[in-house]
């Protein structure tokens, strides 16, 4: 009885570990955009070029939403406006994004 209960401590202590070894790369915020604050979603990516990031976010926007994201040279925004999707719902939606450089990496914000 000892051995199951030790080794069951020991499994959910390594448990923890690995757990806590993952954490989530998305965070909830409020971001000012130049319609005004929304909510969004921020994902950074560490020691990463902000070229490669926008290449892959605007690959992944044509693919799954059939979006050809266009930059705002004044605001720095990509938009992306009429897109439609079953996952989203019927109606026609906007994608708004930044890309910028955050600490030693890349921050997404949608």
């Amino acid at each position: 009885m000892y051995n199951k209960a030790l080794f069951s401590f020991i499994l959910s202590v390594c448990f923890a570990f690995i757990a806590q070894a993952q954490s989530n790369p998305v965070y909830e915020t409020d971001r000012n955009m130049s319609f005004g604050t929304r909510p969004s979603f921020r994902m950074e990516f560490s020691n990463a070029n902000d070229n490669l990031i926008e290449d892959m976010w605007k690959d992944y926007a044509k693919r799954t939403y059939g979006a050809k994201l266009k930059k705002d040279k004044k605001s720095g925004e990509w938009s992306a406006n009429g897109l439609k999707s079953s996952l989203i719902g019927s109606n026609p939606f906007s994608l708004y994004s930044t890309i910028e450089k955050s600490g030693n990496g890349v921050a997404l914000t949608v």
